[in-house]
């Protein structure tokens, strides 16, 4: 005869998880490679772009800078994970009187 299966109760699912955060806790992401830049992303910090679909009528777009990084994850296989940052200098158009 088998085995009976470990119950799975509330205490043995919180235990699961401090262990999670423990060691989440002590993992060192300073030296990641997540943060370092792929070769071959495309990301262009510097130049000027024409008004996006975020500016409004009154309002012209003078600098925008798309940065996107991405990385495999370390424990799963074939799931990348991607970070996008886009920043706007936005101008509003003064109305004159």
């Amino acid at each position: 005869m088998s085995a009976m299966p470990p119950k799975q109760t509330f205490l043995s699912w919180l235990g699961r998880q401090v262990g999670h955060v423990h060691k989440a806790v002590k993992t060192d992401v300073s030296h990641s490679k997540a943060t370092d830049k792929t070769p071959g992303v495309s990301a262009n910090p510097t130049s000027p772009v024409s008004p996006s679909a975020s500016a409004t009528a009154d309002s012209r777009v003078i600098f925008r800078s798309d940065d996107t990084q991405e990385r495999d994850l370390p424990g799963r296989p074939g799931v990348k994970l991607r970070r996008t940052v886009i920043d706007e200098v936005v101008v509003k158009a003064v109305q004159k009187p």
